[in-house]
């Protein structure tokens, strides 16, 4: 019952955590589309997406790694930890380097937005403390201690919104290049007292141990490799968007105008249900890790979850269906991104489903299943955002997202049962 009553805490702490960075963030994007044009946002957004890029390598699967074996040696996690930082080392100074010396190239041949460069260098010191700080964090959800994560990206989330509104409000110019800039500069900043904060909980590591090093890579290079093949896919995908929204007829300012409201407007709102969805992946996690054995179990947590993840995001769906399209006119002042959001209600539903499947999938140590599920739907995304944008704009992309989430729960669904099947046959 105690155990029951932790979980449960902890669960409750990552969703009011998440809701309240997801409801400020929202709030921030209000502020944002009021003070920084739609181009200045669609550059941002176009930078965030190297972030995330370049965040992939320490922020995707060591982690999770930390996370799962540190529950599994939980009297030698302290070694774990380490052990993983020391991994993490060289792919946070990699990156950093090719941000800081490629900023240019970034920019101008994969983005196809010169103007985009001084974002992308804005955010050096997120994609390196800021990824770091995900380690320690890891450590704490293994021990059961979700909150203090919790609590610090919270206090992230508010340092990140008061740096960027003074930032803006000193120095912006209404110059998109510049203004852009701005956003990313508070991200970094957000992604330091993270760090600080983490490594601070965290406490003193412990020595590391050769017998882990194989065991986190064998758990983090799957996911890693996967996210990482995703993200680039999604790099690509953000890449060639403006140049098919210029090709259906927009002209290069309106282009930008548009990815900066779907991505800065319509798409805080929609994922609003990841706030639980995220809360939930983060305490099942180590919860199937610790039952492998039982897959009767597994299966019967698997299924429960999935359900509850559906009327979660069922829920939410109904809600933008009556009220997105006002909330939109009201918060934004742009009818179209209520349009949007509507649209993209199909993203609610099967992102959730999917993420609990992924989170199976890693859990039971298929990770390389993980990794093709990850790479098609990267792929999938590219192609269909290639034939569908080019052919009616901004619609058809929205459209492409939608399709390459149904069919990315599909292929999870499918590997889900296929597994567990096959571990309840032993």
């Amino acid at each position: 019952m105690a155990m029951r009553k932790k979980t449960v805490f902890n669960i409750g702490m990552l969703t009011a955590s998440n809701a309240i960075v997801r409801i400020s963030g929202m709030l921030y994007k209000v502020w944002l589309a009021k003070n920084i044009s739609p181009a200045a946002l669609g550059i941002y957004q176009l930078s965030l997406s190297v972030y995330g890029f370049f965040m992939t390598p320490v922020a995707s699967g060591l982690p999770g790694a930390v996370n799962r074996l540190c529950a599994k040696y939980s009297s030698d996690s302290k070694s774990v930890l380490a052990c993983a930082l020391r991994i993490a080392l060289f792919p946070l100074i990699f990156s950093g380097l090719i941000m800081l010396l490629g900023k240019n190239v970034i920019a101008g041949i994969f983005l196809h937005e010169p103007s985009a460069s001084g974002a992308v260098l804005a955010l050096v010191p997120a994609v390196t403390l800021g990824a770091a700080a995900t380690l320690p964090a890891g450590y704490l959800h293994s021990k059961e201690k979700s909150s203090l994560p919790a609590v610090f990206e919270m206090i992230e989330q508010c340092a990140k919104i008061l740096f960027a509104v003074i930032l803006i409000k000193l120095f912006a110019d209404g110059t998109p290049r510049n203004d852009a800039v701005f956003p990313a500069l508070a991200i970094s900043f957000g992604g330091v007292i993270s760090f600080v904060l983490s490594f601070a909980a965290a406490g003193k590591c412990g020595v590391p141990k050769k017998q882990y090093y194989g065991e986190i890579a064998k758990n983090a290079v799957p996911p890693t490799a996967a996210k990482g093949a995703a993200a680039l896919l999604h790099l690509g995908t953000t890449s060639i968007l403006p140049l098919c929204l210029i090709s259906s007829g927009l002209s290069r300012d309106a282009a930008l105008a548009a990815y900066g409201v779907l991505t800065s407007m319509a798409y805080p709102v929609v994922f609003i249900p990841m706030t639980v969805i995220s809360a939930v992946c983060v305490v099942y996690l180590p919860d199937i890790a610790k039952n492998l054995k039982d897959f009767v179990y597994i299966k019967h947590r698997f299924l429960r979850t999935l359900f509850i993840v559906f009327l979660i995001s069922l829920c939410f769906s109904v809600l933008l269906l009556l009220f997105a399209p006002y909330a939109a006119n009201k918060l934004f002042s742009r009818p179209e991104a209520g349009r949007y959001m509507v649209l993209l209600i199909p993203s609610v539903i099967f992102l959730g489903l999917k993420q609990i499947c992924a989170t199976t999938l890693n859990g039971i140590g298929r990770q390389k299943a993980l990794t093709f599920a990850s790479v098609l739907d990267g792929f999938t995304g590219l192609l269909l955002t290639f034939v569908l944008a080019r052919k009616a704009g901004i619609y058809g992309f929205i459209g492409a997202n939608c399709l390459q989430d149904i069919a990315a729960f599909a292929v999870h669904f499918i590997l889900c049962a296929k597994y567990i099947k096959k571990g309840e046959s032993k």
